[in-house]
């Protein structure tokens, strides 16, 4: 491998991980910021992923199916902060950087998947992201992985 080929991403071990970090970085030196957030929510929702068997996500897609002759989902709102407090838990649990998580939280979209894996959906927060911001998010979830790898 050239070294310069070399990018802070290929410092995370899980691949699954480091393709969607791969992808925003490619983005990003496209100038496409907004995929490149995509891709890096991607990569935050696989990364708290890994640490179910710590804190188990809560699902309340069966309630809002239930429910669903009102044409919405009343538990969705619910579902999305009981998921933040989860990771916030999880932050805290394993002592990693508030503020570097903090900020991935709060300036990527949110991202979710099928539960078999398949198609992604990611909801944006923002119409618009700049490089300096996609870069920061970049780096931050870098950090978390690699602080991670030593616990999970």
């Amino acid at each position: 491998m050239n070294f310069d080929d070399l990018s802070i991403v290929d410092l995370v071990a899980d691949a699954n991980i480091r393709e969607h970090l791969r992808s925003a970085d490619g983005g990003l030196q496209e100038g496409n910021t907004s995929g490149a957030a995509e891709d890096l929510a991607k990569a935050k929702t696989l990364i708290f992923a890994k640490l179910q068997k710590y804190i188990p996500k809560v699902n309340l897609e069966g309630y809002d199916r239930t429910i669903g002759l009102l044409r919405e989902q009343p538990f969705s709102a619910l579902g999305e902060y009981l998921d933040i407090l989860r990771e916030s838990c999880l932050v805290a649990m394993f002592n990693l950087p508030i503020k570097e998580y903090g900020y991935v939280r709060n300036i990527l979209p949110s991202a979710s998947r099928a539960a078999f894996g398949g198609e992604w959906w990611v909801q944006h927060r923002r119409a618009t992201y700049n490089e300096s911001e996609i870069r920061r998010a970049l780096s931050c979830l870098v950090n978390l992985c690699i602080k991670l790898e030593v616990i999970d």
